[in-house]
């Protein structure tokens, strides 16, 4: 309400917006308080203020989270009265002990009349934004009175500073405390002992002062008598320019600066980051004076400070648990690829927060801390059970290969429990959910996008700092006759290595089918049989030529000059022992 407003008026006012609030099915209670508000302790309160703290019924029982629903009460409540000349309706953030969807900012400047029209064009910029609702003006509540404009050339003329003035003038305004007086109450009883006991002083100030009647007005104020050091005496109207104005009712300093506090109030739909860059860039379009000074408070000012703190928080752990796994790995190198999945993560939260149009804040950035021990799990699972299967004496691309496909399930898993269990408070379930909201959608995007690539992000890096796969030539999948499928380089030495060892099993083969076969007993039959096998097998001895040369025509350019080559120096070898 208008400063001066009586009680009586501002209980109307407030009965106007208890009218509404009664009509909302949302609000479970309300509490009014006129006169002041809740936190104004020791009679500091003011009759044309009120304060009307309301309370919601439970998220379950309605759609509207506590912003969506002050944004939507706040136009009907300012038409409840028309004499409410501000009205503020906000919801109070429990984590930083402000206003939530509020971003209160300072300019301090040593220029007042400057500062001010500073003050009054951004506030008229600021409102041609769509995501900001209002723009508070620490300067707007104003209270009546009489400025005295001191000269100082007709002061000196009469012998008096314009500090002698003002010490005048605040004595019979205000008036002088000239003497302390003590009084003690010893109380009703007889006992003198008991009465000193019990005896309470209370201390008074005798203040001596112009009665109220000869300052009230500019006219009562321009005869007031001021007296020089010589004793001469010259009315105030002589030295003084006296007029009526308006001043805040309060004023504001930041680093011995006079300053204006802004409060910009924005929607739901907006995030913090984008009315804080539009702030910046009115404060830009506006041209902040030379000297002045501009800065964030509330939540963006915590953040400001906190950044710091979380990046090293962040650096720690990541330290910390590198430390950890090479303890426990005993090497560096294999906790070093583990730690190579740590930016994996930050591509699943930025996506989660772009998709979600969710700002960065203290809650996602302690969510991305979490995700680096996650991250680093799934790579721990797989390079585990990669040493396992080495030291089984597995080669190192077939211990890749199998970890990739034995491990995937427990990795997946282990990694969708978590995902569903913050599923609750990524879509805001609860009381007080919407504070670890973006906590929970950084979790969930870094946990998708590092449990999808460090599955091929951890057996290529791991392939590259292995000696065994560290060549950069392909692998060749060769088949045994035994039915055993190996992975080889691509190099002459394997393919020959390969071909001996297919020789070699040739060889054993023939051997094995020219032994005599022994048995307890041999009978027509066994005979019979064994010439019938005989005859199949030379008689699939074709067959087993043509798969020979299917085989054969499979086989690369290379493979072909190679297997020749050998072919070529046994030949050889077996002319020169001839020879011998």
């Amino acid at each position: 309400m208008e400063p001066g407003t009586s009680l009586e008026r501002t209980d109307e006012a407030v009965a106007a917006i208890e009218e509404v609030l009664d009509d909302y099915q949302e609000i479970a209670d309300y509490s009014a308080t006129i006169g002041g508000s809740s936190m104004d302790m020791g009679g500091n309160g003011q009759s044309h203020v009120a304060e009307i703290i309301v309370s919601l019924v439970p998220m379950d029982e309605r759609t509207l989270t506590d912003a969506e629903f002050v944004e939507s009460i706040t136009r009907e409540l300012e038409r409840a009265d028309d004499g409410v000349e501000e009205l503020s309706a906000y919801t109070m953030s429990a984590a930083m002990g402000g206003e939530a969807n509020t971003v209160p900012f300072i300019v301090s400047h040593d220029d007042r009349s400057e500062l001010y029209d500073f003050a009054y064009d951004l506030e008229d910029e600021l409102l041609d934004y769509n995501i900001i609702n209002d723009v508070e003006l620490s300067i707007e509540e104003t209270i009546p009175e009489i400025a005295i404009d001191v000269d100082s050339d007709e002061a000196l003329e009469n012998g008096l500073t314009p500090a002698e003035i003002a010490s005048q003038v605040s004595e019979a305004t205000r008036g002088e405390t000239i003497a302390l007086v003590q009084l003690t109450s010893n109380g009703d009883d007889e006992d003198e002992e008991e009465n000193d006991e019990n005896a309470s002083s209370s201390t008074y100030e005798v203040v001596v002062g112009l009665d109220s009647s000869y300052t009230d007005t500019i006219e009562e104020l321009e005869v007031l008598t001021i007296r020089n050091s010589e004793g001469e005496t010259v009315n105030l109207g002589d030295v003084a320019e006296i007029s009526d104005g308006e001043s805040p009712a309060s004023i504001q300093r930041a680093d011995q600066e006079e300053a204006v506090e802004f409060t910009v109030s924005y929607t739901t739909a907006a995030v913090l980051s984008d009315v804080s860059a539009s702030i910046e860039e009115a404060v830009a379009e506006i041209e902040l004076p030379d000297g002045a000074q501009f800065s964030f408070g509330g939540e963006q000012e915590i953040l400001d400070d906190a950044i710091a703190s979380m990046i090293l928080a962040l650096a720690l752990a990541i330290i910390f648990i590198y430390l950890i796994m090479a303890a426990q790995f005993e090497s560096f190198k294999l906790p070093f690829i583990m730690m190579l999945t740590v930016p994996l993560v930050i591509i699943g939260v930025a996506i989660a927060l772009t998709a979600t149009q969710t700002a960065i804040g203290i809650t996602a950035f302690i969510g991305i801390i979490i995700l680096v021990g996650i991250a680093v799990n799934n790579g721990i699972v797989m390079l585990d059970f990669v040493n396992q299967r080495k030291r089984a004496g597995m080669s190192t691309y077939d211990a890749l290969v199998e970890s990739v496909q034995l491990r995937t399930r427990p990795i997946v898993m282990t990694s969708v429990t978590a995902i569903l269990g913050m599923v609750p408070i990524a879509i805001g379930m609860g009381e007080g959910a919407e504070m670890q909201q973006p906590m929970a959608i950084a979790v969930i995007g870094g946990l998708i996008s590092s449990t999808l690539l460090t599955l091929v992000f951890i057996p290529v890096m791991y392939s590259l700092f292995d000696k065994e796969t560290r060549s950069k030539k392909p692998y060749v999948v060769v088949d045994d006759r035994d039915g055993e499928r190996r992975y080889l380089t691509a190099t002459k030495e394997n393919n020959k290595d390969h071909v001996d060892r297919q020789n070699e099993q040739h060889a054993e083969n023939e051997t094995r089918q020219d032994e005599p076969r022994y048995g307890t007993e041999e009978t027509e039959d066994t005979e019979d049989r064994t010439t019938t096998d005989e005859q199949s097998t030379d008689d699939s001895s074709p067959v087993s030529e043509q798969k020979r040369e299917t085989r054969a025509d499979d086989l690369s350019k290379d493979e072909i000059l190679d297997l020749l080559d050998t072919i070529v120096r046994r030949n050889k070898d077996e002319n020169k022992n001839d020879k011998e």
